[in-house]
């Protein structure tokens, strides 16, 4: 008897690959805070691959978690791919927060990386007890 199962799991990677192939001149409309892009899912998918493999080499493995505290922009939704395809948790912190809130929450989640975009990078580390560079915006851990 056929079968409709599939013959491999639908993980995120297979997701990507398959935007990647099967939409990639889709176009997809990204808002922001600064106004928004129009993108393909090829470049999409593309910005979420190399997402993963930066945060593999800055040492981010399976199970380990990534907070990200971004407005919704094409890079979060990068996020949500490449974080998981990595095998990472992605842990969305709540821009809304206090900051003293924002801190708590990520010292207990034992975050290992912050993505933290242009817009809410002061917000994020102003009276927070997690240090930033002030030069770099990255997290001193």
């Amino acid at each position: 008897m056929l079968s409709t199962m599939q013959d491999a799991q639908l993980g995120i990677g297979r997701m990507i690959r398959h935007m990647a192939r099967v939409n990639r001149r889709s176009t997809l409309v990204c808002p922001s805070l600064a106004g928004g892009t129009v993108t393909t899912f090829g470049t999409i998918a593309g910005r979420a691959a190399q997402l993963a493999d930066a945060l593999g080499n800055r040492g981010v493995g399976i199970g380990d978690r990534v907070a990200s505290f971004m407005s919704a922009s094409q890079e979060h939704f990068e996020a949500y791919l490449g974080v998981p395809y990595l095998g990472a948790v992605l842990h969305t912190v709540n821009i809304r927060l206090h900051s003293n809130d924002i801190a708590h929450i990520c010292n207990e989640a034992d975050d290992r990386v912050f993505l933290v975009d242009d817009q809410m990078i002061m917000y994020f580390f102003e009276g927070t007890s997690i240090a930033c560079d002030t030069e770099t915006g990255r997290p001193c851990r």
